[in-house]
């Protein structure tokens, strides 16, 4: 059996589309067509009809469970015999949201390649969303995400982290220890944008009806976010994470809502398949590890 068949035909049948399947394993779109057809010629049954779309035969909507697990089982095989052999080496590419790819992982990563030169690490950042959909997709190894919905991926608590209320120091809404929810009414509150795993913390926790109280405006960075408030006038609500250099140098103030309980969990997050490297294994393994150590989940 031709593993490179199986692959192909099991991330054709993931994308339903050739040219992204060829991206995925890094081949021309007709060196995959190749592999699928060689695929195809050895079962003696088409698998995948080409048009008008993609899509799977009855034939290879039944088969691809099971080519999926081999394709799992090769690939765990071959992370065991590299931890075996010692070998932990090549790339790895792993997505995360704003929040924690900006403030969280950079030190951490660092560390992991004091301990493993060998590996390239490439750090995608985005929104929770994006990085849920790359993970599903196979373009990234594994995630880590802010937000508690994510489909059919595995998912495992991190870190806990906490949001406040970010505001100047001069804001009115600084001069108290902790802000009540009605002194929210009609402030200038900047938010995230949709998909975003802080902007779905705070939409589960005010709900539409409170989300209304205030005067929003929409920014897709969380750095943005800050440069905003600074200016004095507007709000928002952000992880402590982001916050500390500001908070310590006095350019920010962050308090409490009386009433609101902003906790959340950064998620770690992976397909069901095995990692496709030893390397993404083990990364993976270091970075639970590191926050086990650090006591920063609970």
């Amino acid at each position: 059996m031709n593993l490179d068949a199986c692959e192909a035909f099991v991330t054709i049948a993931r994308e339903r589309n050739f040219g992204r399947a060829a991206r995925l394993l890094h081949v021309s779109p007709s060196a995959i067509s190749v592999r699928l057809k060689v695929l195809e010629d050895e079962c003696g049954i088409r698998l995948v009809n080409r048009e008008p779309e993609v899509t799977l035969t009855p034939a290879g909507e039944t088969l691809l469970p099971h080519y999926e697990a081999i394709v799992a089982r090769v690939r765990e095989a071959s992370t065991l015999a590299g931890q075996i052999a010692g070998r932990i080496e090549g790339g790895i590419a792993i997505g995360a949201s704003q929040t924690v790819g900006s403030y969280v992982l950079p030190s951490l990563l660092e560390s992991f390649q004091d301990v493993y030169p060998q590996v390239g690490v490439r750090l995608e950042i985005a929104n929770s969303h994006s990085v849920l959909a790359g993970v599903e997709r196979g373009h990234l190894d594994f995630g880590l995400v802010e937000t508690p919905e994510v489909g059919r991926l595995m998912r495992h608590r991190w870190m806990e982290d906490t949001l406040r209320l970010v505001m100047h120091p001069d804001h009115r809404l600084a001069q108290t220890e902790v802000v009540r929810y009605e002194d929210l009414q009609g402030a200038q509150v900047v938010v995230r944008e949709r998909g975003s795993g802080t902007r779905a913390a705070l939409e589960a926790e005010v709900g539409e009806e409170g989300f209304s109280r205030f005067t929003t405006v929409e920014v897709g960075s969380t750095e943005a976010i800050k440069r905003w408030v600074e200016g004095g006038r507007a709000v928002a609500f952000l992880s402590v994470r982001a916050v500390e250099r500001e908070v310590a140098a006095g350019a920010l103030a962050v308090r409490p809502v009386a009433g609101l309980r902003l906790h959340r969990w950064f998620l770690l997050v992976h397909r069901s398949e095995a990692f496709a490297s030893a390397a993404a294994q083990v990364c993976y393994q270091f970075l639970q590890q590191s926050v086990r150590e650090t006591g920063a989940a609970l």
